[in-house]
């Protein structure tokens, strides 16, 4: 095969297919960005009514946990209030000692005990605080556990029952009485 065509109109005629398959590259690969938008735009909006589906069940979720948090709290306070409501009197912030005194004799206790009374006597400087736990016992036996827990932890010592509480063999009535040792 010959080649008739002279030098320079051989190269405009190279020139001329270099520049329509470029435009052919450039329109086809326009037409497939518009093809992929089209077939991608349901899924955009697909996922954007997802993403506020999913926005509000988190406003919600969140405000349920605070709601959670705050009832918690609530209720913290409360059992606090409780549990410092059986000291009339004195008020409780005159000795951050009574504080402490609450935890072990409530950690002490069994189900079979049910206190109803504290009472607390500072006492002197430099002399030992004296603390006294009313309550009932379902029988002797948890009376005589509950005064061996009281007497195990560190927080009391000489801890006694009086010989009279240990008269009835069921629902006992009894007020220990203990001493709160002095810390310097």
């Amino acid at each position: 095969m010959s080649n008739l065509l002279p030098p320079k109109e051989k190269h405009l005629l190279v020139r001329m297919y270099r520049t329509r398959l470029a435009t052919l590259f450039f329109v086809s690969g326009a037409a497939l960005f518009v093809v992929g938008s089209i077939v991608l735009m349901p899924s955009l909006l697909l996922l954007k009514s997802d993403q506020i589906i999913l926005t509000s069940k988190r406003d919600t979720f969140a405000n349920f946990e605070t709601n959670k948090i705050a009832q918690s709290l609530a209720a913290t306070v409360s059992d606090i209030n409780a549990r410092l409501a059986v000291f009339p009197g004195k008020p409780v912030t005159a000795s951050p000692l009574i504080a402490g005194l609450l935890d072990p004799a409530l950690r002490s206790k069994t189900s079979a005990i049910h206190l109803t009374a504290f009472s607390y006597d500072p006492g002197n400087k430099g002399t030992e605080a004296k603390i006294k736990i009313s309550g009932v016992a379902d029988s002797r036996a948890d009376l005589l556990l509950f005064a061996e827990k009281l007497k195990a932890t560190r927080s009391f010592t000489n801890v006694t029952v009086p010989i009279t509480s240990f008269i009835k063999d069921a629902d006992v009535t009894f007020t220990a009485s203990a001493t709160v040792p002095v810390t310097s």
